[in-house]
């Protein structure tokens, strides 16, 4: 990004501008100012002088920036691991991947609204079989959704 806006910058203040802007964007993105700071500066003096700044050692006691990741699956976590280290070493700085894991409802959206007697308690309903077409009438305390969850959990185990 510092190199786009230093090569459609025509002056240095320009420049000056953009990166007070990137400054702010990245604040909002919760990097940490010195690790913003220090890469402007490095870009800077590398642009100032015709001599490529060889970048500060990455020290043990820095650190390390976490990066919080959804976990899907053991394959993706290695990978990503491995890039996030290529990552470290190339801007001299410990990232670290947080892994979480989510469950399943959130990714999953429902697919139609459920009809406002679904949240009702104390229903009367009648279900009915799909193999025998007998049926049962019952009265439920608890909400409908509730109690249609219960038969089909009794069915699959009986």
């Amino acid at each position: 990004m510092l190199d786009c806006a230093f090569r459609l910058s025509s002056n240095w203040r320009y420049f000056s501008e953009e990166c007070d802007r990137l400054k702010l964007l990245f604040s909002q993105l919760k990097y940490p100012d010195n690790f913003v700071n220090s890469t402007i500066l490095r870009f800077v003096v590398t642009k100032a002088s015709d001599h490529p700044v060889s970048p500060p050692a990455v020290s043990d006691q820095s650190d390390p920036i976490p990066v919080v990741l959804p976990f899907k699956d053991q394959a993706s976590a290695d990978i990503v691991r491995a890039q996030l280290k290529h990552f470290s070493q190339k801007i001299q700085t410990i990232v670290q991947p947080v892994f979480v894991s989510q469950k399943f409802g959130r990714d999953l959206k429902l697919g139609e609204a459920k009809p406002p007697i679904v949240n009702q308690q104390c229903l009367v309903y009648k279900s009915e079989c799909d193999l025998c077409d007998a049926g049962y009438v019952g009265l439920t305390r608890h909400h409908l959704h509730q109690r249609v969850e219960e038969q089909k959990l009794f069915f699959v185990n009986w």
